[in-house]
Formats: C-alpha cells, sequence, structure tokens
C-alpha cells in the first residue's frame, strides 16, 4: 500500500507540474492568439507588441502556492487577526489616519464610508500602503490565466484588464508589481475592480492607486460605496446560541443569510440592540478565547466583497474598533 500511495503521490505531482508548465511561454499556450485578436479588435492594441509581452511572460511558482493556502482561508481568526491586529499595526493605523485625515473625511462625507474603516482596509491590504507586493503584476496574472487551473477564467479576463489598463496609461507591463495574485497598488485592486471602481480624488487627470494616497482613499470608499455600504448600520454583533441550535452558520465565507427573527427562535442571543435588517449572516469562528459567534449585517457582506473570508473581514472590523478607540 505505501509503494502505491508513493507512486500515486509522484504521478500527481508530475501531473500538477504539466499543468503549471504547459508551454515555454504564455504566447505558446492555446489561448494567447485569441487573447491577442481581442486586444487588437477591440481595444486597438498593437499585434506585435502583444506577441513581444506574451513570449516573455513567466509562470511564477509563488503565485501556484499562494493561491493554493491563502493565509486568509488557511488560518483561523485566532491565528489571522494577530498578523494585522496588534499594537505596532494600531498606531500605525492611527498614525495613517491623522496623517489623511482631511482626505478620509472629505472620503467619508461623499461615499458615505467611516474613515477608519477605508483605514483598516487599506492597513490589512499593504500595511498602510508601506507593502504592495513584490510579485510581477503580468507573470502573476498570467500564470493562472494561462493554466487548467481553477479561476482560469477569472484571472484571464483580469488578465487582459491589465493589459488595456497599461495601454491606455502607457505602463510598462513588466514594470508593475503587486500580490501574487494579481492586486495592485495601495488598495489592491484587481485590474477589473480598477477599471469599475478606481477613482480621480485629487482631480489631477490620473487614477494612481500605486503611489497617490488621496487615489487609493477615494477608490477604497467608493468600492465600498458602490456596494452598498450602510453609513447608518452597525457591521457585526457579538452573539451567544443555545447548545442546540439548527441555525446554518459561515466560517470561511458568507454562504448562509438569515433574519434575526430566525436566529432568534434557533437561540441566538444578540448583545446589541440594531434596526431590524432583511438579511444577516451567522458566523462562527475559532477566537483567541475559543469558539466565538458573532452577527454579520450587511456592511459585513460588503467587505466580504472586497475579499471574500470571513476571517478577513472579522480582521478588518476589529482593527477598525481599535483604531477609532485610539483617536
Amino acid at each position: 500500500m505505501k509503494t502505491i500511495f508513493k507512486y500515486t503521490m509522484i504521478i500527481s505531482v508530475c501531473l500538477l507540474t504539466t499543468s503549471l508548465t504547459f508551454a515555454e511561454s504564455f504566447y505558446d499556450h492555446k489561448k494567447s492568439k485569441a487573447v491577442i485578436k481581442e486586444l487588437v479588435d477591440k481595444h486597438g492594441m498593437d499585434e506585435k507588441q502583444l506577441i513581444k509581452w506574451l513570449k516573455k511572460g513567466k509562470i511564477l511558482k509563488s503565485t501556484v502556492k499562494n493561491l493554493a493556502k491563502p493565509a486568509e482561508k488557511t488560518k483561523t481568526l485566532k491565528e489571522y487577526v494577530p498578523l494585522f491586529v496588534d499594537t505596532n499595526s494600531i498606531k500605525k493605523g492611527q498614525a495613517f489616519y491623522k496623517k489623511h485625515e482631511k482626505i478620509l473625511l472629505r472620503a467619508e462625507k461623499e461615499f458615505g464610508v467611516p474613515a477608519t474603516i477605508i483605514t483598516a482596509i487599506i492597513g490589512v491590504e499593504t500595511r498602510y500602503g508601506t507593502y504592495t507586493g513584490k510579485s510581477g503584476t503580468f507573470n502573476a496574472l498570467g500564470t493562472t490565466a494561462f493554466s487548467d487551473r481553477s479561476r482560469n477564467e477569472f484571472f484571464m479576463r483580469e488578465f487582459k484588464a491589465f493589459l488595456v489598463i497599461c495601454f491606455e496609461q502607457g505602463i510598462d507591463p513588466f514594470s508593475m508589481k503587486g500580490s501574487y495574485a494579481g492586486a495592485m497598488g495601495i488598495a489592491q485592486f484587481m485590474p477589473t475592480s480598477y477599471q469599475h471602481y478606481a477613482v480621480d480624488f485629487n482631480d489631477d487627470g490620473k487614477i494612481n492607486i500605486w503611489s497617490d494616497f488621496e487615489d487609493a482613499i477615494g477608490s477604497v470608499a467608493n468600492y465600498l460605496s458602490r456596494h452598498k455600504w450602510d453609513i447608518e448600520e452597525a457591521i457585526v454583533l457579538k452573539s451567544v446560541i443555545a447548545k442546540d441550535s439548527k441555525a446554518q452558520v459561515n466560517t470561511v465565507k458568507i454562504k448562509y443569510a438569515t433574519s434575526i427573527d430566525h436566529l432568534l427562535i434557533d437561540g441566538w442571543q444578540i448583545k446589541e440592540t440594531v434596526k431590524s435588517p432583511k438579511k444577516v449572516y451567522p458566523l462562527r469562528l475559532d477566537g483567541k478565547d475559543g469558539v466565538e459567534y458573532w452577527v454579520g449585517l450587511s456592511n459585513f457582506r460588503v467587505i466580504t466583497r472586497y475579499n471574500q473570508s470571513v476571517r478577513y473581514a472579522m480582521t478588518v472590523f476589529l482593527l477598525h474598533q481599535q483604531i477609532l478607540q485610539g483617536l
């Protein structure tokens, strides 16, 4: 049995490697000609330039590895929160808030999103803009776009959008660096999010989320606003539950929605009084002191539109609370 298992593992690894090292370059992949044709026909890009870029494309092993086991999905809340919510990150968040207070408060007023939530998201995403990633964006996106991995269609859309952005702004795509998944700049937007939600918040005629904090802050606020942030509503509420509760709960991603009334029937005791929203999201998380139960409201759902992980959204909420308390 051990021998069979050993050879099975070898074959599995070889198959995985084959699917990731499909060709000498992105240009050699069967999808490349269709990609080039679309970008030339729809966006007027130069065919020879596209071929040149795709021939330079290289698979990033770091992208393959990290996409397989992202921290926000593999770590418990107890393990994940301290990565972003500790004395140092809270102090830096408060310093960031004070430094950019005028911009943050203008974004809060114009978009209806709390300044401390914007700060917390930038804190979790890029350590307040100090670390925006070191992976080449072209290769990070292309690695998954030109592969047989799940979500390759999503990454292909992002890859094409990235090339359009570079073309329209006269950017060398190989000069751009970001996350292992291809997220860009202080706000860590994927390319299609940049196209749909990034804003020129300082009115200088350019949308720069890579080095312009004003545009990055405005873009984060616009993203949350466009996903229906409600400034008058809470974000998430602490709860306790009866041992025999049969309510389905979210642990990694938002999958189950219910009503406050149904949760009360199922034995949930919510410690705060709020207006009754149409939908709520019961959460079960492994916290510092054991299992924790929370009820996410619509604003919590909005944060998960930025990143689908429940742990990510809770971390943003907790960091926002800590920054707010120290102001």
